[in-house]
């Protein structure tokens, strides 16, 4: 119970970070990757430079020669500083935002560029008063912040092949009119749900790798046959360890398993007052349900939040373990010496029914940038957040922060940090990702509009994983919970 509160306290602060970003990552070669140049001059012949075919190009309608600055508020992703970081753990360095502003400078010699980056435990406060002091422009991670950002819709629509460079938007239902999204900012950086597989224990079991798209119930079996005495050590092993263990982030195994179950909780309106839920069908006890069997297969250690094994070193007491920080367990390994086909990573299993039927489970982790809706240099603002999320230098960058960049050509700034495996584990998962999905705000879960229901779900999905919930109870109680918010808003 202890263990419970503890988390419940912690999770309105801390749910926003894990639940939009991947763990900090690593770099294999301890040292930035060295940055593509456009011209050996480029402050001259300014309209010619460009960068890759199909990439970022610089845009000439800009008026070039007046001087702007443009002001970048928020956490996350420049949290390296000016001069980057050296991890006093594993001794990588990720490169700090002087290699952005050199690059950017060397396209937009007139335009500077002013970060204020603020640390995550006041990080709204500090955007909020930013720009109440005019003082914004861009604003990192305000997707989470609908209020205070722009609708980005009309400035992808009026920009030719921007769409289909990037494989998601940072979309959110807002309050003022849910049934519908608002493109809140674009996602710099996606950290995709994967399963790790250790493929040591699974010879060990006699038990064969699964399928490229597997089903729930061939994950489900999987786990079971991997559970017990492994034969060949004598040692304890568990079939699987879910995402989000021993986090306070736990209440996102729900989504997870009620996208798979192609459950719809949430019904939305044109206002909140329109809003309902429904737990109670077939579809979200399923969800729980299946928590309840995959508890079953893994850990009482990882079930109660304790001594939760999720590094890649070989001591694992895993078959199996979800995750969205791929990038770090492949330094892991090499670190530790492990042979690289020891652990392989796979997609979530596939959606058994609806829509989305097939594709694997969808979960990603971003941070995301967002324009200021009162900035007096919007033009200048999209076009940073194009430069961003598109120019090569900027992609390569944000791989060297150990992240995956969110766009299709982000595949050459990863090939050498990432296997090919994992690699097209990635881009599966990121290409087959359902139009505006989101960690937040999505038909099964929303923690922006729906009052507790973040620290209601913690409470089921740690009750029906331990045993003391019911899938029937579990989804009464968030029937009751959402119910009674609801009420108090119409």
């Amino acid at each position: 119970m202890k263990r419970l509160v503890a988390i419940l306290l912690a999770v309105t602060i801390v749910f926003v970070l894990t639940a939009c970003g991947a763990k900090t990552e690593a770099s294999p070669s301890g040292k930035p990757a060295e940055s593509v140049a456009v011209s050996e001059t480029p402050n001259k012949n300014l309209k010619t430079a460009s960068v890759t075919e199909g990439g970022y190009q610089i845009n000439t309608d800009l008026d070039l020669n007046t001087p702007v600055t443009l002001d970048i508020v928020g956490p996350g992703l420049f949290e390296t500083g000016e001069e980057g970081l050296t991890d006093l753990t594993s001794g990588i360095f990720k490169p700090g935002w002087n290699v952005i502003e050199a690059r950017w400078n060397e396209l937009y010699p007139n335009a500077k560029l002013n970060f204020n980056i603020c640390p995550w435990s006041d990080w709204q406060s500090s955007i909020t008063t930013a720009c109440l002091d005019g003082q914004a422009d861009i604003i990192m991670h305000g997707a989470s912040l609908p209020d205070l950002t722009e609708d980005l819709a009309p400035y992808i629509q009026n920009t030719e092949g921007y769409r289909e460079q990037i494989y998601v938007t940072a979309a959110r239902r807002t309050t003022e009119n849910p049934s519908v999204y608002k493109i809140s900012g674009i996602s710099t950086y996606t950290a995709p749900a994967i399963i790790w597989v250790d493929t040591q224990k699974f010879a060990d079991f006699g038990v064969e790798l699964p399928n490229d798209d597997w089903s729930i119930d061939e994950f489900v079996e999987t786990a079971k046959s991997l559970t017990g005495t492994n034969p060949v050590t004598g040692e304890e092993c568990y079939g699987i360890q879910l995402p989000f263990s021993g986090t306070s982030n736990l209440f996102f195994n729900y989504m997870l398993a009620a996208y798979g179950m192609g459950a719809k909780s949430f019904i939305y309106g044109d206002t909140m007052a329109d809003c309902s839920v429904n737990f109670l069908s077939d579809e979200s006890i399923e969800a729980f349900d299946l928590l309840a069997e995959l508890a079953k297969y893994e850990s009482p250690d990882a079930l109660e939040g304790v001594s939760v094994v999720t590094t890649l070193n070989g001591e694992n007491n895993w078959a199996m373990m979800g995750t969205n920080a791929a990038i770090t367990g492949i330094f892991e390994k090499q670190m530790a010496g492990i042979d690289e086909g020891r652990y392989v990573a796979y997609n979530m299993p596939v959606i058994s029914k609806g829509e989305y039927a097939g594709n694997p489970i969808p979960y990603f982790g971003d941070i995301n940038i967002a324009m200021y809706n009162q900035s007096d240099a919007k033009d200048w603002a999209w076009e940073f957040i194009k430069f961003m999320t598109t120019d090569e230098v900027a992609s390569q960058w944000i791989a060297d922060q150990l992240v995956y960049p969110n766009n299709v050509n982000g595949i050459t700034a990863v090939e050498g940090i990432m296997d090919k495996r994992t690699i097209s584990v990635f881009q599966h998962a990121m290409s087959t990702m359902p139009e505006n999905f989101n960690g937040s705000t999505n038909d099964n879960f929303n923690n922006v509009s729906f009052g507790p229901v973040t620290s209601n779900l913690l409470t089921c999905v740690d009750n029906v994983l331990n045993g003391r919930m019911t899938s029937t109870e579990a989804a009464q109680y968030m029937q009751n919970a959402i119910d009674e918010y609801l009420a108090t808003i119409k």
